[in-house]
């Protein structure tokens, strides 16, 4: 789920090998002489993404070893809305012994990166776009937690969504982080017990089904002059209680210094008001998504070996969870 992972001192091996050179070899045999300004721009956990451009509009590639993220990110345009822009995604192919994807080159700085004045001016769209997220139509979508490009999801309900967290499901690209965890100095204790909170917080679990991000606080997200100019990186996206997104922000506050001075709880409860949104069982709900946040970012983590963030973010969701 969402990347924990900011420890300066922890040595991560991309599995995406491609160098710039072997990008711009590509693209000019892809698309001729027309492309310019082909440049390495940055790279998620599981892919590199690089600008270009060409008949004077602007791209990014990624590459990456498996297509479902981009999938859901050309599943994701459909989406599209001035208050939620979603980059078009253009091709989807196969070279150089990868996935690739060409999308629309949006402009903005990453939230992440703004100041904490500037992040201020930034929550009235940063509502908005949640709120998008709350009433994007998936009707003709099913199930609940995590979809494939048949805009299916795999849980029956969002209980079982969120207690699936303790199951190291061998399809997902973090399959062994239970053994790992188990074999690490902070052992899988912790997990458990938080898991157990989790049980006992979701007996009486919302089945609305919206669409969620879950990704938006580090990088996914682009501002220009107080307006989200994009939303990027659907490859998390899942179907459920459209709290979820609002929690990421509350639970990652002591990672992101641009979020941290902002009462994200008041404000939304405030911005719901105004619309006159009821929103039953608040705490409760935004409780249960903050826990499992947690219990993602230990399992990632400990998959990683990032044993200095699993430490972190261990004694956050712990605080969570009210075992400080």
């Amino acid at each position: 789920m969402n990347s924990i992972t900011k420890s300066k001192s922890f040595i991560y091996e991309h599995p995406v090998k491609i160098k710039l050179e072997q990008v711009k070899l590509f693209l000019a045999k892809h698309f001729g002489a027309k492309v310019t300004k082909v440049e390495e721009v940055g790279r998620g956990m599981w892919s590199k993404a690089f600008f270009f451009r060409r008949a004077d509009k602007d791209y990014v590639i990624r590459f990456g070893k498996e297509n479902e993220s981009y999938k859901k990110d050309q599943i994701a345009t459909k989406y599209f809305s001035e208050k939620l822009p979603v980059p078009t995604v253009t091709e989807i192919g196969t070279d150089l012994e990868y996935y690739f994807a060409i999308s629309e080159r949006f402009d903005g700085t990453m939230i992440s990166e703004l100041s904490q004045n500037e992040m201020e001016k930034m929550i009235p769209a940063i509502m908005d776009m949640l709120n998008a997220l709350r009433q994007a139509d998936i009707s003709m979508t099913k199930g609940y937690g995590s979809w494939n490009k048949k805009e299916i999801g795999k849980c029956p309900s969002w209980r079982d969504f969120l207690l699936s967290i303790g199951t190291d499901d061998p399809t997902s690209r973090i399959n062994g982080w239970r053994a790992s965890l188990e074999s690490s100095s902070q052992g899988i204790s912790s997990f458990n017990k938080i898991l157990e909170k989790l049980k006992t917080s979701t007996e009486k679990s919302y089945e609305g089904r919206h669409l969620i991000h879950t990704d938006l606080v580090f990088s996914n997200v682009l501002s220009t002059d107080n307006k989200i100019s994009a939303v990027i990186d659907w490859g998390n996206a899942i179907y459920g209680d459209f709290l979820y997104d609002l929690a990421t922000f509350t639970f990652l506050t002591p990672w992101v210094v641009s979020i941290q001075k902002v009462d994200w709880v008041a404000r939304a409860k405030q911005y719901f008001k105004e619309k006159g949104i009821e929103i039953p069982n608040f705490e409760e709900r935004l409780h249960a998504c903050e826990l499992h946040i947690g219990l993602a970012g230990m399992a990632e983590n400990a998959y990683l070996k990032n044993w200095k963030e699993l430490e972190i973010t261990t004694k956050r969701t712990m605080d969570v969870a009210g075992f400080s």
